[in-house]
Formats: structure tokens, C-alpha cells, sequence
């Protein structure tokens, strides 16, 4: 048993090792996109009644992330805002995810365990989740949610993977609210636990199916909570939204291909990936859907040679992302319809499938064909560790990101509305106007690139372009006060008083604070 526990411990310290070292650059970034809204300039951050509206308002926020809110309030509480301290948490937190995803496969019995969470914790997809500071709600739920799934399967199963004796756990139960209120898309792992258990018994009791409906009883009120957040509060409705059962169908199944292969093969890695047309017009469209469809069937009909592993592998990853498909609505996908950031825990099912395939499928009656077999994944780590470490660097500022955006997808109007924000602020008008400028020859209706023209536009004198731009943003987006006021201030440097008393007016009675 103490041998069992020394050789745990130091499996543990190679994968902080190594995690901290692939994520060194990292480590010394700064703060990027959004991280201004949700922190650095966040008021409830400062204030202990912030603290309190995090928890009592939904819309206190940009979305009710209450647990992850909350962290960020002792961080700066306790060490204001070094952004190496929220940095070095979200590591941190993102190692306590991989070492429990390490101890579950152990329990499981998985092939190829330690292998498994090493890849996880490396893998440059997860970048985005770990570098970001604003997805600390990502790494924070994560190790909640694998924590919850740890206590429930320590009471629903024994060591042999047979019926436990004891009671489903309250820990458990706790664990998986709290990962709820750091970001509700782990609602998802309600519907992975009774499918461990299908996986390790073949049949789920009666006992089973209650002792997992806690989970779904806590979920519900979340997930209708969010969704009332990013239709009502966020934004997520409206034109750019309307999309037809068709089209969200095709959007869910190429979803499911981008993100497996971006896990198989992770090149060209971005903060913002080219958003899709989807044309339900197209027949070789409905190709996605239909290829995801054949995969969970051909692995159901190979649960009889293979095991109910691949199924289950398959049906988790599914599950895991069904929040960020396509079929509920959410506000990041006015900008792209995939993100690296949404496949951080669907990701661990086809990682373990995939080492667990590997270590079956490689005979090792030798010390030589071992030998080979470990070189090949020290190989193979040491690779997505170098990824890992090169994608981290571009997390150094917001302009490194952008700029890096744009060399792998120079089609990103919002990388370039972001940049040309940076720009402006650095005096370089002219460049930003650039950068607006391609924002809106990709994006015609982008309301704030219009509005950010117009704004340097006025201090060039350009006012009759400058008004354009305005009315523009203004007819794509009616209520945006800020449009409305930039308005009236052209109009009103145009000598048009009279026109100028009436936007400033609308601009108040949009937004009278």
C-alpha cells in the first residue's frame, strides 16, 4: 500500500511538472479580451455588496458565473490585480482537473491512465481554457465537475465495478451545484453519470436512474436561469440568431467533427475561427450530421466485439458539448460558432478512448516492445507540449492576440474591430481605420466597427462620414445609445442643433445613467 502511494505521488509531481512547464509563457501573460469587462474593470469585484449582487442579481454580470466571480473577488482582495496570480491559479486548477481525471481512470480501470491525463493536461486545444484568465470558469468547473463524478462513482460502484452498498454521496451532489455555479455547461455531466454505470454494469437499476435525477433537479433551474441570461441580459436573440432546425443541425454535427479533429490534429489553433455559412440548401451539408449519426451507430454495433467503452466514449463527448451546438442560443456565437475553449471536458472521453485503444492494441510481451511503446508517448507528449508552450505565448497582451488571430484568419472581423480598438488608443487612427474598415468589408452589419469609425471619423473633421457610419450602427441596432450619442455629437459639430437635442435625448432616455 505505501509503495501504492509513493508511486501515486510521484506520477502526481510529474504531471505538475510537466504541465508547468508547458505553460510557462503563459504563466507571464497579461490581460486580453473580456478580461476588462469581467475583472479588471469590474466593479463588483471591489466591494463586498459586488459580492453579494454576484450571488442575488443573474444580471449583475455578463452571465451568472457566481462561483467564478467569487474566486476572482478573494484573488484581488488578496492580491489585487497581478495578473501572474490569476494566471497561476487557472494552471493550477487545470493540474487538479488532469490528477482527478488520472485517479478516475485508475478507478475505471482504463488502459493507459497516467498517459491520458498527461495529454489532457498538455494538449495545446485546452490552451484557450488555461491561458485566458476570463475561462477560469472553464478549469474551475472542470475539476468541480470531475470531483463530483469521483464521489459518485465511489458510491455507486465498488472497486470491482460492481453495486455498492453505500448511499449516492452528498459530496458528489455538492461538488456538481458548485461546478454548475462556476459555468452551467457542466449541466451535461447529469446525463454522462448513468452512462458510467451502463458502461461498467451493462444495465442501470432502478436505484441508479433515482440516484441520478438530485443531478437533474439541480440542474434544471440553472440551465433555465442561463438561458433567460443570454437571451434576455446577453444578447444572444435577434437576427443573427435566427437560424432554422436545419441549419442548427448542420452547425451541430460539423461542431462535433471540428472539435474531434482538432484534437486528433491541433495546427492552426485561434482565438477566433472563420464563423460558417450554413447554406441548408446544400445537401453535402447535412454530411456532418449524418457522419456523427453513423459514428454512434457503427460504435453501438461494435459493442459486441469492442465493449461498451467506444459507445460510451463517444456518447460522453457528444453530451458533454450538446450546450454549445447550436440548439440554445449563446452570445459568442454572433462572432464564430466554434471556440477551443467549449471542448475542455468533452475532450476527456475521446483522449482516454484514444490511449486506451492505443495501450490495447500494442502487445508488450517484451521489455523491448515496452520500451518502444513508452518512448513513442514520451514522444508524443514532448510534441503537444512544445504546442502548448508556443500557443500559451500568444496570451503575452490583447494585441499579440489579435495580431495572431489575423495571420491565421485575416477574415476576423472582430479581431480586427478589437485591434483597431488597440490602435486608436495608441494614436495610430489610421491604422485602426483600417482595421475597422476590413472589419466591416467582411461584416457589413458589425453595429460597433460602424460606430468605432465613425468616432475616430469625427476627430478627423469627416462628419457627413462619420454620420453615415452612425446611422448605420443605428439601424442595425437601434437601442445602441452610445451610436445615438456619437451621432448627435457630429451632428451637432455640423451646426444642426435642432437634430443634434433630439438624438442626445433618445441617446438619455436609452441609457439615462
Amino acid at each position: 500500500m505505501e509503495r501504492v502511494r509513493i508511486r501515486a505521488g510521484i506520477g502526481a509531481a510529474a504531471l505538475l511538472a510537466i504541465t508547468m512547464i508547458s505553460y510557462f509563457p503563459a504563466l507571464r501573460g497579461g490581460y486580453v479580451w473580456d478580461d476588462d469587462r469581467l475583472l479588471t474593470k469590474n466593479p463588483n469585484i471591489r466591494t463586498f455588496a459586488g459580492l453579494v449582487r454576484t450571488w442575488t442579481d443573474p444580471t449583475a454580470n455578463t452571465d451568472y458565473y457566481p462561483l467564478t466571480h467569487s474566486s476572482w473577488w478573494l484573488e484581488y482582495h488578496l492580491w489585487g490585480l497581478n495578473p501572474f496570480v490569476f494566471h497561476l491559479d487557472n494552471v493550477l486548477l487545470h493540474i487538479g482537473t488532469g490528477i482527478v481525471f488520472w485517479l478516475l481512470l485508475r478507478r475505471l480501470m482504463v488502459p493507459g491512465a497516467w498517459v491520458a491525463a498527461v495529454v489532457f493536461l498538455v494538449h495545446p486545444l485546452h490552451v484557450e481554457s488555461v491561458a485566458w484568465i476570463s475561462e477560469r470558469k472553464n478549469v474551475l468547473s472542470g475539476l468541480l465537475c470531475l470531483l463530483a463524478v469521483w464521489y459518485f462513482l465511489r458510491s455507486a460502484l465498488d472497486e470491482s465495478g460492481q453495486p455498492s452498498r453505500r448511499t449516492f454521496s452528498p459530496l458528489s451532489l455538492l461538488f456538481f451545484a458548485c461546478a454548475l455555479l462556476a459555468k452551467p455547461m457542466t449541466m451535461a455531466a447529469a446525463a454522462v453519470l448513468p452512462l458510467l454505470i451502463w458502461w461498467k454494469r451493462g444495465r442501470l437499476s432502478r436505484r441508479d436512474v433515482l440516484g441520478v435525477v438530485p443531478y437533474f433537479a439541480v440542474a434544471t433551474p440553472i440551465a433555465a436561469l442561463t438561458i433567460w441570461v443570454q437571451y434576455h441580459h446577453v444578447g444572444a436573440s435577434g437576427g443573427t440568431f435566427d437560424l432554422s432546425l436545419p441549419q442548427r443541425t448542420i452547425l451541430a454535427g460539423r461542431a462535433l467533427w471540428f472539435y474531434a479533429g482538432k484534437l486528433a490534429w491541433p495546427q492552426d489553433l485561434t482565438f477566433a475561427y472563420t464563423k460558417w455559412t450554413l447554406d441548408a440548401g446544400l445537401p453535402r451539408n447535412y454530411l456532418y450530421p449524418a457522419g456523427a449519426a453513423a459514428t454512434v451507430i457503427a460504435a453501438a454495433i461494435a459493442t459486441r466485439r469492442f465493449g461498451r467503452g467506444p459507445l460510451v466514449a463517444v456518447g460522453a463527448f457528444i453530451l458533454m458539448l450538446s450546450p454549445a451546438l447550436g440548439f440554445i442560443n449563446i452570445y459568442w456565437h454572433r462572432f464564430y460558432f466554434v471556440a477551443d475553449h467549449m471542448c475542455y471536458l468533452a475532450s476527456l472521453s475521446l483522449i482516454a478512448l484514444a490511449v486506451a485503444a492505443t495501450a490495447k492494441c500494442v502487445t508488450l510481451p517484451s521489455p523491448w516492445r515496452r520500451t518502444v511503446a513508452r518512448c513513442a508517448a514520451t514522444i508524443l507528449v514532448g510534441l503537444l507540449g512544445v504546442l502548448t508552450w508556443r500557443q500559451g505565448g500568444i496570451y503575452k497582451d490583447a494585441e499579440t492576440i489579435w495580431r495572431d488571430t489575423l495571420r491565421k484568419n485575416p477574415t476576423s472581423w472582430m479581431a480586427n474591430n478589437n485591434l483597431g480598438i488597440l490602435l486608436a488608443e495608441q494614436g495610430k487612427e489610421q491604422d485602426a481605420i483600417h482595421h475597422y474598415q476590413e472589419a466591416l468589408r467582411t461584416y457589413p452589419d458589425y453595429d460597433k466597427a460602424h460606430n468605432n469609425l465613425g468616432t475616430l471619423l469625427i476627430g478627423q473633421k469627416q462628419y457627413d462620414e462619420a454620420t453615415h457610419h452612425f446611422r448605420e450602427a443605428l439601424r442595425i441596432n437601434p437601442e445602441y445609445a452610445e451610436a445615438r450619442y456619437n451621432l448627435a455629437l457630429a451632428l451637432e459639430a455640423m451646426g444642426l442643433p435642432e437634430e443634434a437635442d433630439r438624438q442626445y435625448r433618445q441617446a438619455l432616455g436609452l441609457a439615462p445613467r
